[in-house]
């Protein structure tokens, strides 16, 4: 019925990581958490989207070619944000809604758009 529609079904959102926490176990791990990261990232991407490289080809480009992954990630969530609002995504725009929404210095959450 949704594929008449027009509107696609989609996976399961990923889980959140912790920043901070993704940092700490990268340096304690010596970067094991690195490739693990990468793994789940990608593949949770691919399994919510249905686009993107996937888990396991994006952990055989980071061990490759890891600079690659900095480009590949935000790029496939780009599209993903596009894919959900139907318009294109600029990255200054994505940063600021996002330091918006998440900050309480600026405004307290709430910023006013121009027309």
């Amino acid at each position: 019925m949704s594929e008449l529609s027009g509107e696609r079904q989609r996976g399961p959102v990923g889980q959140t990581r912790s920043i901070g926490l993704s940092i700490l176990w990268a340096v304690l791990t010596v970067g094991i958490y690195c490739i693990i990261w990468t793994y789940k990232t990608q593949e949770e991407i691919k399994r919510y989207s249905g686009n993107g490289i996937g888990g396991v080809l994006g952990l055989v480009i980071y061990i490759l070619i890891s600079p690659v992954t900095f480009f590949i990630v935000p790029s496939e969530i780009r599209y993903m944000y596009e894919e959900l609002d139907g318009q294109p995504l600029q990255p200054v725009d994505f940063f600021l809604r996002k330091l918006a929404k998440e900050s309480h210095l600026i405004g307290r959450g709430n910023l006013q758009w121009p027309l």
